[in-house]
């Protein structure tokens, strides 16, 4: 019994949170719709981070 091919793909889900948290998110919860449409909801705004080359 299958259930038919899968929205989205792990690795889309992954990319998504990783380019979240790059961006200076605190992640809150992650939503998948049936369509695949991945949603990152965010708790809140970290203070963004300054690398060597920035300072």
């Amino acid at each position: 019994m299958s259930r038919g091919a899968h929205a989205f793909k792990e690795t889309d889900l992954a990319r998504a949170i990783r380019a979240a948290v790059k961006g200076g998110l605190v992640i809150d919860r992650v939503e998948i719709e049936k369509s695949g449409k991945i949603v990152v909801v965010p708790k809140s705004v970290a203070a963004p981070v300054m690398t060597r080359a920035e300072a």
